[in-house]
Formats: C-alpha cells, sequence, structure tokens
C-alpha cells in the first residue's frame, strides 16, 4: 500500500515537474547575426552581387590606412518585425577579415579590428576597422566551425535555470564587401584651364575641402616645371606656379605616379603666336589727313605701348599713336598725313613692338604693308543744267553747305581726336569742298589758362 501510494507521488511528481519545463522551453523564432557599416557611396556595385556591398569614400593620400565602424546586430525575426536580443559569449575572434589591394590579391593582416564594445543590453556591437594604405577591398564575415558561436541569455523557469540557444553562423558567415574609394580631399577643384601667353609663367590652384599637404613630388608636370608650390593657412588651397617649356604649346598637371595624393588631370593651352595687328581706315578724296586704327588681335602686356617710332611710314608721316581707352587696351589710333605728291602711304608696325601678356613680342604686321590709295584732287563734275528753283521745294538749298557736329577736346582730354562734320542739304545735287575752289576751312582751339594750357 505505501509502495503503491509512493509510486503515485512520484509520478505525478515527475508530471508536474514535465509540465515546467515543457513551459520553459516554448517555440522561439531564429536570432540571426547581421553586420553592416555605414554605405557613403551606394552605387558601387560589387563582383558577386548576392554579397551585400558597400561602399567607403575616402579623402586623403593613398598611403593613409582607413578606419571605419562595424556595427553587428543580434535580431529576432518574428514575422515582419526584428527584435533586438541580446546574446553573450560573442567575441572578436568571431569576426573574420579578407581584405586586398587594388590587383586583387590579399594582403595578410591588411585589415585589423579593434575597440570591440556592445551596448547595454549586448544586443548590438560595434568595433573599428583598419584597413592599411593601399586596401581597396575589405570582406567581412562571421567565423565558421566548430567552436560555436553566441548564445541567447538564459532564464529560471519555477527555480530551474534553462540555458539560451546558439545562434547559427548564417550562410557564407553572412559576409559583406567593403570597397574603399580613395581619392585627394572632396570636391578637389583644379583652376580651369585657360590660355598661357608664351613662356611667363603661370599658377593653378588645387583647392581642397579639408586640409592637406602637397609637395611637388605629389604633381606631374608635363610641358613645364614647377616655379613654387605654397598653401593658403588653412591648407586648402594650394597654388602651384609653372614655367612652360620652350616651344611647347600644352602644359599637363596632373597626380605623380608615386604621389600621394589623386588629383584630377588639368590641361592648359599655351600662346605660342605674337600679337598681330590690323591697320584701318580711310584715306579722304583730295588728299589730306585721316585717322588710322591700329587693333590688335589679343591683350597686350601690362604697361605695353606703341611708339611711333615702331610705325614705318612711307609716302607720308604719323603722329604719336593714342590708346583707345576701351577695355581690352589693345588698339591705337594715330592721324596719317601723307605726302603733298603722294599717291600711295604704306603703312606697317615692326617686330618686337609691343608683346602680349605672355611676352611673346609682335611679328611684323601686316605683311605686305597696309597700303592707303591717295585720291588726286578730284575734277569738279560738268555741270548739269539747273532747272529754276521752285520756291518751297528741296531746289532752294542746292549748294548750301552747313557744319552740322563739331566735337572737340576737353580741358583734360590731351590727344583726344576731334572733327567737324559738314552737311550738304540737297537731296540731289553734289558739292565739291576742294582746295582751291575757294573753300577753306580754319580750327581755332580755344586755350584754357586755368587747365595751364
Amino acid at each position: 500500500m505505501f509502495s503503491n501510494k509512493l509510486t503515485y507521488f512520484l509520478t505525478i511528481a515527475l508530471l508536474l515537474v514535465a509540465g515546467f519545463i515543457f513551459l520553459a522551453t516554448p517555440a522561439t523564432a531564429a536570432v540571426v547575426p547581421r553586420l553592416a557599416v555605414t554605405d557613403e557611396l551606394k552605387d558601387v556595385e560589387p563582383e558577386d552581387p548576392s554579397d551585400p556591398t558597400y561602399g567607403i569614400q575616402v579623402y586623403g593620400i593613398r598611403a593613409e590606412p582607413v578606419s571605419f565602424q562595424l556595427t553587428v546586430t543580434f535580431q529576432e525575426e518574428t514575422g515582419t518585425n526584428a527584435v533586438n536580443t541580446p546574446v553573450t559569449g560573442f567575441k572578436v575572434d568571431d569576426i573574420q577579415l579578407n581584405a586586398a589591394g587594388s590587383n586583387g590579391r590579399v594582403v595578410p593582416s591588411g585589415a585589423t579590428l579593434s575597440n570591440f564594445r556592445s551596448n547595454a543590453d549586448d544586443s548590438v556591437y560595434t568595433m573599428a576597422i583598419t584597413a592599411k594604405g593601399g586596401i581597396n577591398t575589405v570582406r567581412i564575415a562571421f567565423v565558421t566551425g566548430e567552436n560555436g558561436f553566441a548564445q541567447t541569455l538564459g532564464s529560471f523557469v519555477g527555480g530551474v535555470f534553462q540555458p539560451g540557444n546558439t545562434v547559427d553562423v548564417p550562410t557564407d558567415g553572412g559576409a559583406i564587401i567593403v570597397n574603399i574609394v580613395r581619392s585627394a580631399a572632396p570636391p578637389l577643384i583644379v583652376s580651369p584651364d585657360k590660355l598661357i601667353g608664351g613662356n611667363a609663367p603661370f599658377t593653378v590652384t588645387l583647392t581642397s575641402a579639408k586640409a592637406i599637404t602637397l609637395r611637388p613630388a605629389d604633381l606631374k608636370i608635363t610641358g613645364g616645371s614647377i616655379d613654387s608650390l605654397s598653401p593658403d593657412a588653412a591648407k586648402k588651397v594650394w597654388t602651384v606656379t609653372i614655367r612652360p617649356g620652350v616651344n611647347v604649346t600644352e602644359v599637363t598637371v596632373e597626380a605623380a605616379e608615386n604621389g600621394l595624393y589623386i588629383i584630377p588631370k588639368g590641361t592648359f593651352t599655351v600662346d605660342t603666336t605674337g600679337p598681330i595687328a590690323t591697320i584701318t581706315g580711310t584715306s579722304p578724296v583730295g588728299g589730306g589727313a585721316f585717322v588710322v586704327t591700329i587693333t590688335f588681335d589679343e591683350l597686350l602686356q601690362t604697361g605695353a605701348t606703341l611708339l611711333k617710332s615702331e610705325i614705318v611710314v612711307v609716302g607720308g608721316s604719323i603722329s604719336d599713336p593714342i590708346a583707345i581707352p576701351v577695355p581690352n587696351a589693345n588698339a591705337y589710333v594715330a592721324t596719317l598725313t601723307p605726302n603733298p605728291t603722294a599717291t600711295k602711304v604704306t603703312v606697317q608696325v615692326n617686330a618686337g613692338a609691343v608683346a602680349d601678356t605672355g611676352g611673346i613680342q609682335n611679328v611684323a604686321t601686316p605683311s605686305p604693308a597696309r597700303i592707303f590709295r591717295v585720291a588726286a584732287t578730284a575734277t569738279p563734275p560738268t555741270p548739269t543744267p539747273t532747272p529754276t528753283p521752285t520756291p518751297g521745294t528741296d531746289r532752294d538749298l542746292t549748294g548750301i553747305v552747313t557744319i552740322s557736329e563739331i566735337m572737340f577736346a576737353t580741358d583734360g582730354g590731351s590727344g583726344e581726336i576731334q572733327w567737324i562734320e559738314l552737311f550738304n542739304s540737297s537731296k540731289t545735287e553734289t558739292v565739291a569742298l576742294n582746295a582751291g575752289t575757294g573753300w577753306e576751312l580754319v580750327i581755332e582751339n580755344y586755350n584754357n589758362p586755368r587747365a595751364a594750357r
């Protein structure tokens, strides 16, 4: 009897214990570990589309190591929701790193892990990954093997401790690929292409968004040489002075093969042609002085002056050239006076009279010289019978010449061009204003004592 009662109570106890054990181990969702880094270049495509890929943008020299943060998150997936789940036993050795250079070959210890830590509930772990200089790709994965992995935290149910579940390593270790894209500081701005005058030194600026240390050895100059290299106070804007080589037509600036920085290529065109002059003007019928304009086809060197002695005139004489105050300051005017018996006047600017901004001197222009034809005194036209004017018509005005405009120099206008415009008011008849036929034009400039002129 006692034996049967004992058996009964033992059986009940076992069933109760079994019940507690059953209640303490309900079915739970799998816990999945995930690797992630901050994706700075989302358009970097992986070689293997099945691998999650991240792009890290690095600004600086090629030899610099690159550090970025890796985050490992343990999550329990229940339906469409993912709940962070604390784990224990996760350690540095559970992360595997493989690093490769630009040639794709793995570099032993090319990437290292440090600063391993977890958040307050041990569900999120962060660490620093440091890739050595020259590393372009880092593959990060969980270690697979028989050494076990992290476990979810255990619990006490009815005074009985129930251990947590082992977290399985994902297929292929849950690997991610991190592509390191190196370039100079963003945005690296090279001053725009420009026309360089001759062998004159010119400057190129390289602008960085962060402080850098640029050396002449970091630059490759083709078609010239470096005179100087200097930064601004913040070391963000670097100015390189370049001297073009002899007889070169182009200078390029780019990164040296063994330079520390990646620099976009800049191209600068060298102007090897001196300024060319064009001489224009219209000689009046019957001779007399007239104005000519000498225009150069490019900007002249600061301080350049075209002298009267640099202009060859055959068949006449020319006044001192006066610079026209236009934005480019590359044009002059002068008064050309033909000799009394000349039928033509030639004008030519000597070679080396002026130079462009690069120091290239002009060639003799034009070639052949500019020729102005001087017309002989015009023969008065054969008069035609003039009908008796009808009162009130323009025939009343035949032969009437008036002064329609006068342009004279101001007090301070030394060397300014002056003119007087004559107007024939007839619409049908011409009037010949020829010397020796009774016409004479006299100009007297008023001398202003206050201007001491």
